[in-house]
């Protein structure tokens, strides 16, 4: 009930989160309009209670449970119609959750849900006429927009001068001006607004997939595949939901899929995806050669790569990584992926390790940390193996594959106890993952549990 009534005061940041960007550690107010994006402007009252909105939403996002209390303390609650408008916007019933804004108390906020709709849908005598009493930077800046499109002749208000070059740059185009806004910010309820005012932006595209599936918002997801339109860009998303959730979420996946179009070759590469989850290694590897004219296509070459690697061909795996990597500029996952196949067929050990290193330092993850412990492992250096595979067993307590790294590690330093505990474990959490090989992994405890 407590997290309820605290998801209830949070509607304001919907727009707050649109609109501004907030330096959390000095709670300044940067416009994203200045090319001094750097530039801090002070916080008159009402934005002030957008920042405590936002710090807020950023808290429960981030499990920061004393300053969730220190902040909800602060904040007066809000009418149960914000919460039903959240709801609304998470599940993406985008028109009803307009339809319930006009119910709030809060006019501020109202003006902002409705006042950027009217924006978005070209309605600029509406729109201005939300905007004319704003103070804020941004409520100013939405009224001169709506003004400068009914007469061309509008000055630029002397407030917004310094924006001059980004006005000119966007042509005042509010779409463009408004996704840019929403994108800088990586939390599900501002890109949603990014992703409706634009369905083509990319930046929030990916966004809202990645949240969506590392809060396992599985029917969510479902709805935002469902919802997006049908052509290349979003048959990419679809197809990373797809790689993204696990293989025993079988529903989800089967209806991911009925949304691509099969004359986009991504509906190969989302099937072969399919068809590797459920161990059809060589059904996986034909799909994926029906996908025609993706060649400079690096996510397409990674899949293909997976598939080959799947069937034994590991050579040709490590080429088509080669040319993934090549085109993604050294992407660390795919770097990741590369050198770690290359370690596991014993090749370049030290070479690989060296690049491996290189690509945790440009991106810290747990499961490059897991791939450089596995390459200190093959090199016998077991202790350095130690920190890294401890470390990525931590954040990933729950991965099979990461889990039985540890184990064979263990073994290695004679923790034999702890070693089988791992293995267990990978047996308990793991019996359907596609890249685990349970009858391995029981006959090693079978021949240590002694």
């Amino acid at each position: 009930m407590m997290k309820k009534n605290i998801l209830n005061s949070i509607l304001c940041v919907t727009m707050v989160l649109c609109l501004l960007f907030i330096n959390k550690d000095k709670l300044q107010f940067n416009t994203l309009f200045s090319n001094d994006i750097n530039r801090p402007v002070s916080l008159n009252p009402q934005d002030q209670k957008y920042a405590d909105y936002t710090k807020l939403l950023f808290a429960i996002y981030n499990n920061e449970t004393d300053e969730i209390s220190n902040l909800a303390s602060n904040i007066k609650q809000e009418s149960k119609t914000h919460f039903l408008v959240m709801e609304l916007l998470e599940s993406f019933n985008y028109d009803l959750a307009l339809k319930n804004a006009e119910k709030l108390k809060d006019e501020s906020i109202k003006t902002y849900l409705l006042g950027f709709d009217a924006l978005i849908n070209k309605n600029f005598e509406k729109s201005k006429k939300y905007f004319e009493n704003e103070t804020s930077i941004v409520g100013k800046m939405a009224y001169f927009l709506s003004s400068r499109k009914l007469d061309k002749n509008s000055k630029i208000p002397e407030e917004i001068k310094k924006y001059e070059a980004f006005v000119e740059k966007y042509e005042y185009n509010s779409r463009r001006i408004l996704s840019s806004m929403l994108s800088v910010n990586n939390e599900l309820i501002p890109l949603l607004f990014a992703y409706k005012i634009n369905p083509y932006n990319e930046n929030a595209l990916f966004k809202i997939s990645n949240i969506l599936i590392k809060k396992k918002a599985y029917p969510t997801a479902l709805k935002f595949a469902k919802d997006i339109p049908n052509d290349r860009i979003h048959n990419i998303i679809r197809t990373q939901l797809i790689d993204a959730i696990p293989a025993q979420k079988k529903y989800y996946i089967n209806q991911i899929m009925e949304t691509i179009d099969k004359n986009d070759p991504y509906y190969y590469i989302a099937l072969s995806i399919k068809q590797k989850k459920e161990k059809q290694y060589k059904d996986s590897l034909e799909s994926i050669k029906k996908a025609k004219d993706l060649d400079d296509d690096y996510f397409y070459l990674l899949n293909y790569a997976v598939a080959l690697e799947k069937n034994g061909m590991f050579k040709e795996s490590i080429d088509k990584l080669k040319l993934a990597n090549k085109l993604s500029n050294s992407d660390p996952n795919i770097t990741s992926y590369l050198h770690y196949l290359s370690i596991e067929q014993n090749i370049d050990l030290k070479k690989s390790l060296n690049k491996l290193l290189v690509a945790y330092k440009n991106l810290p993850n747990p499961y490059i940390a897991d791939s450089v412990g596995w390459a200190y492992y093959k090199l016998g250096k077991y202790d350095k193996a130690l920190i890294y595979l401890e470390k990525s067993a931590t954040e990933l307590s729950t991965d099979g594959v990461v889990n039985d790294h540890l184990g064979n590690l263990y073994l290695k330093l004679g923790r034999k106890r702890e070693a089988i505990f791992q293995w267990n474990r990978v047996i308990d959490l793991d019996a359907k993952n596609e890249y685990i090989d349970i009858d391995k992994i029981k006959s090693k405890i079978k021949k240590y549990d002694n």
